[in-house]
């Protein structure tokens, strides 16, 4: 199994948080559990056609019983025997099946290489994407506290007459654009969640991200 790239600067805690989702990810992922059950596959049937290329032995017993001339009776004979077998004509063609299985073995060691570091890549990108959606999404929930404080301020100075209408407006949109930031990043952040799950080959995490 091809090891895991070093970590780039980040906490401890976040190394070892990542380090356990790439474990998940190489233990868990169908595409990379498939591409192992394939060199599993192949090396079988490389080890049957090595054991092809070999003559077989062949062994087997008889026995029979002789009627001896001037006697009464009869006399058992055992009869035991070792052959080698091997077909000369089909020898080229179990050498030719053999190096094809081999050479599948190899494409398909390679195949499941690639796949560990798509697995490896995948967990990274979709963690990185997770991280950036969960401060997104903090941000925007400090935004729409902070305009929503502050439309209620504006709304309380119109009707003290302080502020105008076109400040009113002006707060209700920058509420209405908050909220719309809000439902985009929530949005995001779910997506990024799912992608998380798949990349790792499980649910990913349980925990609701909070401020």
């Amino acid at each position: 199994r091809i090891k895991s790239p070093a970590l780039p600067a980040k906490p401890l805690e976040l190394q070892k948080e990542v380090k356990l989702l790439i474990s998940a990810g190489l233990e868990q992922r169908p595409d990379l559990q498939s591409a192992y059950a394939q060199v599993r596959a192949r090396t079988e049937e490389k080890n049957a056609t090595i054991s092809n290329l070999f003559p077989e032995l062949l062994g087997g017993a008889n026995s029979d019983l002789t009627k001896v001339h001037g006697y009464s009776g009869t006399e058992e004979n055992y009869t035991a025997f070792l052959r080698l077998q091997w077909d000369i004509f089909d020898g080229f063609s179990k050498e030719y099946r053999s190096i094809e299985a081999s050479s599948n073995l190899e494409s398909a060691k390679q195949n499941a290489s690639y796949s560990e570091l798509r697995v490896i890549s995948d967990v990274w990108t979709a963690w990185h994407n997770f991280e950036s959606a969960g401060q997104k999404l903090d941000a925007s929930r400090s935004l729409i506290k902070a305009t929503e404080a502050a439309y209620a301020a504006i709304e309380t100075g119109y009707n003290n007459g302080i502020n105008t209408i076109l400040d009113l407006l002006s707060a209700q949109k920058d509420l209405a654009n908050s909220r719309l930031t809000l439902v985009q990043a929530e949005a995001d952040y779910a997506i990024s969640l799912a992608e998380l799950s798949y990349a790792t080959g499980d649910i990913g995490p349980s925990a609701e991200h909070t401020n």
